[in-house]
């Protein structure tokens, strides 16, 4: 799905291709979110906090590249941050199931999200703990 959307601003029309690129911004996420606080229902204000959150990375270096999402390096910054504001939505609006509420919501949702490094093995490591018996 592809959107073309227009900005008018005093007399320029400024056009902006946006893509389904948001999913991979939002719903990592909100998920994050919704399954840290053990929310009870997913709502369309968690999808908005999302959106909001998300719309606060694109700044003016953005929208004059024509780019409408933050860079991708910053992708799993920006899902933590979109998890911590969808955590504190869950908590304001008493749907949350796990308790106590976190103090630091930002640092709860990036102590949860998943570590995607890998240790490094070598043969001399592995070699080092094999037994050969006869």
């Amino acid at each position: 799905m592809l959107l073309l959307f227009q900005l008018s601003h005093t007399c320029a029309v400024i056009s902006y291709l946006a893509t389904t690129q948001h999913s991979a911004y939002i719903f990592p996420g909100v998920a994050l979110g919704i399954l840290s606080t053990g929310a009870r229902r997913v709502t369309d204000q968690h999808m908005l906090v999302a959106a909001q959150t998300l719309a606060g990375f694109v700044g003016k270096t953005e929208l004059d590249q024509k780019r409408v999402y933050p860079p991708l390096e910053d992708i799993r910054k920006v899902s933590a941050l979109i998890a911590a504001a969808v955590g504190e939505d869950v908590y304001r609006n008493n749907n949350a199931t796990v308790f106590p509420e976190p103090s630091d919501m930002l640092k709860f949702m990036t102590d949860k999200q998943y570590d995607c490094t890998y240790p490094v093995y070598s043969v001399d490591h592995l070699n080092t703990h094999l037994v050969v018996t006869d």
